[in-house]
């Protein structure tokens, strides 16, 4: 019942269904692999990976089933480690191969890095600096000035983390000055 409600896109019943099927035969390793799926369909990415951890647990061979936790861990955010599976399977695996190339082609690759690296390392400030100016180039000018609060916190005083932060501040400024302005006129005309 859960694969037909799945396989006429009826998702979220279809989780219901396998859910239900699942409190009876919670030995059903097919069911489990469509319960997994299905979490990870309807977005409950959170819930998705660990149930891939569960079924790998039991068949780590299982390279379709390794592929599926890889992208699920994309879609939850966890790029670093979706990257990480995919190279291991992208050599034999044509889906994963394509699959690593648009994932390190994405634009949120190198702050995936970037963020990595200062998780890492936290009081480096060569990692926080990089992964600030990756922001920065992203537009994403709050996390930077959040990036380099908190660097700056680890390594209080350093002249190259304040001269960054003063220079993200000044542009922001200007940008918040740029977006009022660009209002101004357009109300003046309208």
């Amino acid at each position: 019942a859960a694969q037909a409600l799945a396989d006429a896109q009826r998702l979220p019943e279809a989780l219901a269904a396998c859910t239900r099927y699942l409190a009876r035969h919670p030995r059903d390793r097919p069911a489990r692999l469509l319960q997994a799926d299905l979490l990870a369909w309807t977005g409950n990415v959170s819930a998705a990976v660990p149930a891939y951890d569960r079924l790998l647990a039991e068949a780590p061979a299982d390279r379709g089933l390794r592929l599926k936790r890889a992208l699920a861990r994309q879609w939850q955010g966890d790029l670093v480690g979706a990257e990480a599976e995919l190279a291991v399977l992208a050599p034999d695996d044509p889906e994963a191969a394509k699959q690593l190339a648009e994932l390190r082609g994405s634009p949120e690759w190198p702050i995936a890095q970037a963020r990595a690296a200062v998780v890492a390392h936290p009081t480096d400030v060569d990692a926080a600096l990089t992964l600030a100016n990756t922001l920065v180039a992203a537009e994403q000018t709050w996390d930077a000035q959040e990036t380099l609060t908190a660097a700056l916190a680890a390594n209080p005083g350093n002249p190259r983390l304040q001269a960054l932060a003063a220079s993200i501040e000044q542009q922001a400024t200007l940008a918040a000055a740029t977006r009022v302005d660009r209002r101004r006129a357009t109300l003046a005309t309208a």
